[in-house]
């Protein structure tokens, strides 16, 4: 009987030891992060999402018609916006038109242009990289409903109901495997990179927590848009340059940085911003020089295959989507300066950093804190080795995108949670955040002042993404006029709780309690689940200290947008006749009424939505 209560006592000692190790921290850490990351899938077909549908539409034309036109496409599931699409760059029918039109001494000319005619077919006006990646996830899919005795081809179903639920289930696929495991993926190579940069177990994962799941990352990988995918692959790009020169890496890790980097490229266009400062660095750090070589080789493929979409879909390898836009606004917006950017104006700066609809450092105050930490990589060393030139490439792009999303004629980029333009610069602020919490973590005040921001960017994004992340351009205060109230009401987006059974608010109850042992994590570390000693107390302190911290700053943007609702409800919105709160009313019954999942038994009925946008205290609702 005592061997076996020693036998007992010796695994529970071990258990501990082990929960408290780095390496099962980092397990559970990383399940943490993994399950809050995965366990959303907020999906409205009747929202049309204009980012989504095309590259989808594209990856099906490529894998069953061959060819990279969406009209097929855009007929079956009834798709009529013209924003995001462009045209082929042929004249079609009008050009018999300009033909009759021409004077007679330009009757070559004529002739030219009827010999010229071709069929105007629709495209996305996305770079392509995002489409080819979900190529062989559709064909995948296509290839089980083909098992399962089901017509694999969507063209042959006439049911729209069927076409739509398959829609759904590609845009599930398609999402992990081109949004959101990339994006894990990039969160460990990320971990792995900084460790040599950031010993400390606990203050790295708390950085690449931050950045994952408290920024647009979150948001962009829980969609089908390429902005996290580019980030991802031009961010690993650098990662993988810097393992070559700074710390013996071998040669070939140059092709795959090429080869990365050429495919953000090919995913996003506007990663030129991330590439040409990332090329002189690359030129700059690697020795022998000859070696830049390799990455120009691994960048080939990608480049050749980008070339190769712009002739077939628009004529030449010189045009780009954005070349031949069908909406006319877009376009016109487009033309404005060097494609589109123009000279920088405070509006841009102010809405997309500081404003409560849409600003960066308003959902994200830890990159504040960033910067403050850039300070510590112009006297950082490691092995030897200078890391002032990592901190002038990471200033050149957090100044480039600056520069870009302040001039751009449409910075506000249509319904988003944030300036997505600026998603790539975001990775540039983990190394400095993480060596900031290095310094702060023998200080009780110091990490919770650090770290509660950090708390508060990720409980506002798991709101977000648990409901809509999609915040029209009018809302003000949507952090407090859409999300709080759809989630009070019970209109939470598909997840997996629903897997298990649980509908509405219910559903997410195994989401919080992922999301409060992750904010726990982070805040107090393992050391809170080590045997009750000085050093654990101390953690456990700062730990909650850092919780209050957090809960006063999202206090403090609950009475500012109060304070700012009481003040706008009755003002007239710019340009238009109608006032903020006829404007709550309205967009309110409308993003309610397009909600899925449509039946909710905790929530309210899907036949007549209720309409209760969040009022100050003591303010009757606005219906």
């Amino acid at each position: 009987m005592l061997e076996i209560r020693s036998s007992v006592r010796r695994l529970l000692l071990r258990l501990r030891h082990v929960s408290g190790g780095e390496r099962m921290g980092g397990v559970v850490f990383g399940a943490l992060l993994c399950g809050v990351l995965l366990y959303s899938f907020p999906y409205f077909q009747g929202l049309q999402h204009a980012n989504e549908l095309p590259r989808l539409f594209q990856t099906m034309a490529m894998v069953e018609e061959g060819r990279y036109s969406i009209d097929t496409y855009r007929r079956l599931f009834g798709y009529h916006k013209t924003m995001d699409l462009s045209r082929s760059c042929c004249l079609g029918p009008r050009a018999a038109a300009a033909a009759r039109r021409v004077r007679p001494l330009d009757r070559p000319l004529a002739m030219a242009l009827r010999q010229r005619r071709c069929v105007e077919r629709t495209y996305s006006n996305k770079a392509p990289g995002m489409s080819f990646l979900a190529v062989p996830v559709y064909a995948a899919q296509r290839a089980w409903w083909r098992l399962r005795g089901r017509p694999a081809d969507i063209r042959l179903l006439s049911d729209p109901s069927e076409r739509f639920r398959r829609l759904r289930r590609v845009t599930f696929w398609v999402r992990l495997f081109t949004a959101a495991l990339p994006t894990l993926l990039f969160l460990l190579l990320l971990a792995r990179w900084l460790r040599p940069l950031i010993p400390a177990a606990h203050p790295r994962r708390v950085a690449v927590a931050a950045y994952g799941l408290g920024t647009l990352a979150f948001t962009y990988s829980a969609q089908v848009m390429s902005h996290q995918l580019a980030t991802s692959l031009m961010f690993s790009a650098f990662v993988l340059v810097h393992m070559v020169a700074r710390r013996g890496g071998r040669s070939w890790l140059l092709v795959a940085a090429g080869f990365l980097g050429a495919s953000a490229l090919a995913c996003d266009y506007q990663l030129i911003f991330f590439a040409l400062p990332l090329a002189v660095y690359t030129v700059w750090v690697v020795r022998p020089r000859l070696r830049v070589a390799w990455s120009a080789l691994g960048a080939l493929p990608p480049v050749a295959l980008l070339l190769q979409y712009h002739h077939s879909a628009f004529g030449s390898v010189f045009f780009t989507g954005y070349d031949l836009l069908v909406a006319r606004q877009d376009a016109a917006l487009h033309e404005q300066g060097l494609w589109g950017i123009t000279t920088p104006r405070w509006e841009a700066f102010h809405g997309s950093f500081l404003s409560q609809a849409n600003g960066l450092f308003y959902f994200s105050p830890w990159l504040l804190l960033g910067l403050v930490g850039l300070g510590w990589l112009w006297a950082r060393r490691e092995r030897g080795a200078n890391l002032r030139a990592e901190l002038l490439l990471l200033l050149a792009v957090m100044g480039s995108y600056t520069y870009f999303i302040c001039s751009i004629a449409f910075w506000r980029g249509g319904w988003q949670t944030g300036p997505r333009y600026v998603c790539a610069m975001l990775p540039c602020f983990v190394l400095p955040y993480g060596l900031l919490l290095s310094w702060a973590q023998d200080r009780v005040w110091a990490w919770a002042v650090v770290v509660g921001p950090a708390l508060a960017s990720v409980v506002i994004y798991a709101l977000v993404v648990a409901t809509f992340p999609h915040f029209p351009t009018k809302y003000r205060y949507p952090l407090f006029d859409l999300v709080i109230p759809l989630l009070s009401e019970g209109y939470v987006a598909y997840n997996l709780g629903w897997l298990l059974g649980l509908e509405g608010r219910a559903s997410l109850l195994p989401y919080f309690v992922l999301l409060a042992l992750l904010l726990g994590h982070m805040a107090a570390g393992p050391m809170a689940w080590r045997p009750f000693g000085a050093a654990s107390g101390r953690r456990l302190l700062a730990g909650t200290m850092a919780a209050v911290v957090a809960v006063g700053l999202l206090g403090l943007y609950e009475r500012r947008a109060r304070e700012g609702l009481r003040r706008d409800l009755s003002s007239r919105i710019q340009g238009t006749r109608e006032t903020y709160g006829h404007f709550l009313r309205r967009a309110g019954r409308d993003i309610r009424a397009m909600w899925e999942p449509a039946h909710s038994r905790s929530g309210p009925s899907p036949t007549r939505p209720r309409q209760r946008p969040w009022t100050p205290r003591g303010k009757k609702r606005l219906d």
